[in-house]
């Protein structure tokens, strides 16, 4: 028996209520039990946004750009360099759009150094 059918079964088991019904007759009764669907994974509406996540991303992209800049040699590396600082500053930018609360000077630090890196490798060009 493996995993899912023993999760199945558990589900199966626990009594089934009417959720926001008002007729508290449907609560009692048990209703005609039928194996139903059960999902592991969770739904993207249902996976909420953390902006400590996203700005943790957004810093290890900086980071990386920051890295191919100092050992970029040639313009194919500086166009990479370039491409991570881009990303990093439209994620840095996506944070403090949805989430306009959330350390605003640090967010906004990070976006006017990463334009910074960003101008200082285009002036290598």
């Amino acid at each position: 028996m493996n995993s899912l059918t023993l999760l199945r079964a558990f589900c199966l088991s626990l009594p089934l209520a009417c959720i926001g019904c008002k007729n508290q007759q449907h609560a009692a009764e048990p209703e005609e039990q039928k194996p139903q669907e059960v999902s592991l994974v969770a739904q993207p509406e249902e996976v909420k946004e953390d902006p400590g996540d996203l700005y943790y991303q957004a810093y290890l992209k900086s980071r990386e750009g920051s890295s191919l800049s100092r050992d970029a040699s040639n313009a194919k590396e500086r166009e990479l360099a370039l491409q991570k600082f881009q990303e990093s500053l439209d994620s840095f930018q996506a944070i403090k759009t949805k989430f306009p609360n959330w350390k605003s000077q640090m967010v906004d630090g990070r976006i006017e150094l990463t334009i910074q890196q960003m101008a200082k490798l285009k002036q290598k060009e």
